[in-house]
């Protein structure tokens, strides 16, 4: 069985990805990366490709099997997210370091939408339907219709939110560092 794991090179700022077979180590291919990648990639099974983001603000897309890189997206900021796939795989999703949630077409890579927070988002997209839940160190969860571009709504707790949001049966819950853990419909 063959697995994808994040390589670190021990120098400092320095990463990529690996592909690996898992029950020997040896490597099949692997990415270098100028900056750390800090998060695994995400696999879309339809396009048989991984996706990951690094410190350097790129975006990437790669053929699972051959290690070839499909697209390279650039953004301002570092990114320092575990990407999230839409149900039917043809939307992906992660945040940068500068408070965006970044919402790309899959297959080319072009960026469909964006929405700005008020503080850095250090939690994993939650995807459901046409709505990618999330929250921010502004004290808010989010919920963002990506098929439309717009915010559903936003809910304001009392502290910075690390916790990724989740939504089973209909509600969704979200850990607030005011202690509290909310549950929303």
């Amino acid at each position: 069985s063959v697995c994808v794991g994040v390589s670190y090179t021990g120098i400092p700022h320095q990463g990529g990805i690996i592909l690996f077979e898992a029950e020997t180590g040896e490597i099949i291919w692997s990415i270098p990366s100028p900056k750390q990648t800090t998060w695994s990639p995400i696999h879309s099974k339809k396009y048989n490709s991984i996706f990951f983001g690094s410190n350097d603000g790129l975006f990437y897309r790669v053929e699972l099997e051959s290690g070839k890189i499909v697209w390279i997206a650039s953004f301002d900021s570092k990114i320092q997210s575990k990407p999230a796939l839409s149900e039917d795989e043809e939307t992906i999703f992660f945040w940068t370091w500068n408070g965006i949630l970044s919402i790309l077409e899959t297959k080319t890579g072009r960026e469909k939408f964006k929405f700005q927070t008020q503080a850095a988002i250090l939690s994993i997209p939650f995807v459901q339907g046409e709505r990618v839940y999330f929250s921010s160190l502004d004290n808010n969860i989010y919920a963002f219709d990506y098929k439309e571009g717009k915010l559903v709504w936003s809910y304001t707790t009392l502290g910075r939110i690390f916790a990724s949001p989740e939504v089973k049966n209909g509600m969704l819950y979200c850990w607030s560092n005011d202690g509290s853990m909310y549950v929303l419909d």
